[in-house]
């Protein structure tokens, strides 16, 4: 959701300079210490600026300086042309301009100070952002990332400005082409995040990172071409988009590789090595597998796709390392992941099958939101914020995972009937009792049976094998097989002769 600060404020105190007032011999420049705002047409005349407001003679506000409380400049309820440019703009509480209801606004070479409304534009046409650059290390009151906000305009144009600490945000708008930008926030915030809006052009564009890159909800003839991710890339917020007017060029690069955008592709394999990322849409009867993706918003993107398996691969450094949704029938299994901010992320899917893999160092390891009738099993939850959560999924079946040292909570289960064993195999729990049952985080009615206590996790030859507290061996020799029956004995031991 994204908040708008409206900044009111009247014109007060305008102060013109004096020829005394400047060393330099260029010509005046004017300084207003007050906020510019204007309310009509008629207020370019009342406040004297140059220019007749014509395409050709437009009404010019040029090399002034701003640092006011609440705005720098704001336009409202104008159809007149107008050009603002070779100013610095800023304010105390991080509106730098603040355009309403206007037309024919261009913006260009000015600096503009970071804010959380660093521009707001709402229910305007042709505005033009050109040739700005952001300024960061001026204090505001602000302590957000700035934002530069178009919401229900069309026909605007943000083309070759210099944006570090700013997010975009294209709001129920039409006819917005973003292109020749350097972007670079290194936030949780998306540098670009397109939402709910038609008929856009996002293209030449630079984003360098850590953080999130360009996003889509709701997009409806949009074409993506020739940008360059750098630590970061695209993703989809919510698969509700018109894909079939939706053209993402193999041209865009991805920390160096192509991006792996694929629709309507069956019965195929992907090697995610050549890419910097993979995006499936429609996709069914797909097998998924490589080497490493990393440092990117989504590793691996899957929506409204059937039978994708995806495994043996490691995933680091993402937002999301493999996203499932509105998915069905699709597998994850034997793959790593780590250093990220969500491990896997499914919802609104079924029959999903998520084995064997190993979770670490994440903030959010599992999360699954309508996911029912899925298959969670023997993967292991280390070092992690939070392990796994269960949000209005149902009807899943989770054992023989491991769950150790956990911040937060192992699991959380705020789901309905789903079952934590399986045919007499629990989970493996750092906390468990010996002889009773496991209560997972959840309303009470989520129980493991069968749970098992361990002590610690090894890794031998790069396989993780939880050491189970005495007398529980039987279990894990049960659950993992004998081949590891002499590693977990000798681990037991040795851990008893040194704490013992």
């Amino acid at each position: 959701m994204i908040v708008f600060f409206l900044m009111f404020g009247i014109l007060t105190d305008i102060r013109f300079t004096s020829p005394g007032d400047h060393e330099s011999s260029e010509p005046l420049a004017q300084v207003w210490d007050s906020p510019i705002h204007i309310d009509s047409d008629d207020d370019f005349v009342t406040l004297g600026l140059p220019g007749i407001g014509t395409w050709d003679n437009p009404y010019v506000i040029e090399s002034y300086k701003f640092y006011s409380l609440h705005y720098a400049i704001s336009i409202s309820n104008t159809r007149s042309f107008c050009i603002i440019r070779n100013s610095d703009l800023g304010s105390y509480d991080g509106t730098s301009l603040w355009l309403v209801n206007v037309t024919h606004v261009s913006v260009q070479n000015c600096e503009l100070m970071v804010g959380p409304g660093t521009v707001l534009v709402t229910n305007s046409t042709d505005i033009t952002l050109k040739n700005c650059f952001t300024n960061s290390t001026v204090e505001t009151k602000a302590t957000e990332k700035g934002s530069i906000t178009f919401s229900k305009s069309g026909s605007c144009v943000i083309e070759d400005n210099d944006l570090e600490d700013v997010s975009i945000n294209v709001l129920f708008s039409t006819n917005v082409t973003i292109r020749e930008n350097r972007l670079a926030n290194g936030s949780s915030d998306p540098f670009v995040m397109l939402d709910d809006s038609q008929d856009l052009r996002v293209e030449d564009n630079i984003f360098v990172g850590p953080g999130r890159g360009l996003g889509l909800d709701g997009v409806d003839d949009i074409l993506i071409k020739n940008n360059n991710f750098s630590q970061c890339g695209l993703f989809i917020d919510s698969p509700g988009m018109n894909y079939s007017s939706t053209i993402i060029t193999d041209d865009n690069i991805v920390n160096g590789k192509r991006i792996g955008y694929f629709v309507d592709l069956t019965d195929s394999s992907i090697d995610v090595s050549d890419y910097g990322q993979v995006i499936l849409l429609h996709c069914n009867n797909l097998n998924i597998t490589g080497d490493l993706l990393s440092n990117v918003d989504i590793g691996i993107g899957v929506y409204y796709s059937e039978k994708i398996n995806i495994f043996n691969i490691s995933l680091s450094n993402t937002w999301i390392a493999v996203e499932v949704s509105h998915s069905n029938n699709c597998s994850i299994y034997n793959s790593r992941l780590t250093n990220s901010s969500y491990g896997i992320s499914t919802d609104y899917s079924l029959y999903a099958l998520i084995s064997n893999n190993i979770f670490l160092m994440l903030r959010y390891a599992l999360t699954s939101f309508m996911t029912n009738s899925s298959v969670i099993s023997g993967n292991f939850f280390m070092y992690c914020y939070d392990g796994l959560f269960l949000h209005s999924s149902s009807f899943n079946i989770i054992y023989r995972n491991v769950f150790w040292k956990i911040t937060m909570f192992d699991a959380s289960d705020l789901g309905d009937s789903n079952q934590w064993d399986y045919n007499g195999q629990g989970n493996y729990w750092e906390d468990a009792r010996p002889g009773e049952e496991y209560f997972v985080n959840s309303d009470g009615s989520a129980i493991d049976r069968f749970p098992i206590r361990i002590c610690d996790v090894i890794e031998q030859n790069g396989t993780y094998v939880p050491v189970v507290c005495s007398p529980d061996i039987l279990s894990i020799i049960l659950a993992f097989g004998a081949a590891v029956v002499v590693i977990v004995l000798l681990a037991a031991y040795c851990r008893h002769r040194t704490y013992g």
